[in-house]
């Protein structure tokens, strides 16, 4: 039986192609000069790609 043997479950394969295809447009904005950050839950996995900051760690302005 050839071909690569997929890991993990369906859901967790969406959810790495969502990561990817974010990574990817937040790649591209940077490429174009804006200076993006994700907010996520999933800041370990996101940041080796982008820079991800999790959205409890977001400074407040209270102003």
């Amino acid at each position: 039986m050839g071909g690569i043997a997929p890991t993990g479950n369906a859901n967790s394969r969406c959810a790495r192609t969502r990561d990817v295809i974010l990574a990817a447009q937040a790649i591209q904005l940077q490429t174009k000069g804006y200076e993006v950050t994700i907010v996520t839950t999933n800041v370990g996995h996101l940041a080796q790609f982008v820079t991800a900051s999790h959205w409890q760690d977001l400074p407040i302005d209270r102003d």
